[in-house]
Parts: structure tokens; sequence; C-alpha cells
């Protein structure tokens, strides 16, 4: 039972997090130059032309990663430290830095407030962290 418990929460965790990925990755290409002013106004504003590719880059590379066995652990480790990134970067916004701008990841996700999306991450990342312990006891079920 404990398995099967196991093997639901990894797989509805792959699921959400490939869905999280796939959807706002979408929404920052969709909005790519609103993309690439948000950024321009945020404390990362010097590396915004990189990181306006490199974010939804990884974002479908970890998406797609976590589709396939061979690559699923990878995939949810991924996800587990871009979320803690995120998740940082979304708590020391507010707190840090003078001048507070809208979120630019575009979507449903851009509605948030500061501390909603902190709290959002916050939830994907433990997540991610669950299921990555969670691994170990589905490799055998999950195909």
């Amino acid at each position: 039972m404990k398995r099967k418990i196991a093997v639901i929460t990894l797989v509805t965790a792959c699921a959400l997090l490939f869905t999280l990925f796939a959807y706002a990755s979408y929404e920052k290409l969709k909005i790519y130059p609103t993309f690439v002013q948000q950024l321009s106004l945020s404390p990362v504003k010097d590396y915004k032309n990189f990181l306006a590719w490199f974010v939804p880059s990884v974002e479908i590379l970890l998406a797609l990663s976590l589709l396939f066995k061979r690559t699923r652990l990878t995939g949810l480790w991924g996800s587990f430290f871009l979320m803690m990134a995120f998740t940082v970067y979304v708590f020391a916004v507010p707190h840090f830095f003078h001048s507070l701008h809208t979120c630019s990841c575009g979507g449903i996700i851009s509605q948030l407030s500061w501390r909603g999306h902190f709290y959002m991450n916050l939830c994907f990342t433990l997540l991610a962290g669950a299921a990555v312990s969670l691994f170990p006891f589905t490799r055998k079920q999950l195909a």
C-alpha cells in the first residue's frame, strides 16, 4: 500500500511539474518582448538577454525529462533546484530590492502577488523534493 501511494504521489508530482514548466515556458516565449522588458526592470537586468532564452529552455528540458523513465530522476532534481532558485528570487525581490515590478512569468502566474508567488513556488519546491525522496520506492513500478 505504501508503495502504491508513493507511485501515485510521484506520478502526480511529475504531472504537476510538467504542466507548470510547459505552461510557464510557453507563456514566457509567447510574450517574449514583454518578458525581456520585465527582466530589464529586475535585479537580474544585466543578464536579461541570456535569461530570456535560458529560463524557458531549461523549463522545457525539465518538462520533457519528467516524461521519460531514463531522465525522470534528473528532471526531478532539476525541478527541485530550479524551483528553489525561483523561490529564493521571489522571496528576495520584495524584501531586498527597492524597485518592485511585476513578475516576468506571464499568464495566470503573473497575476499572483509576491507572497502568493512565493507560496506557490515553495509548494512546488516541496513537491519536487518529495518526489525525489520517493523515487527509489517507485523505480520498478514506473514505466
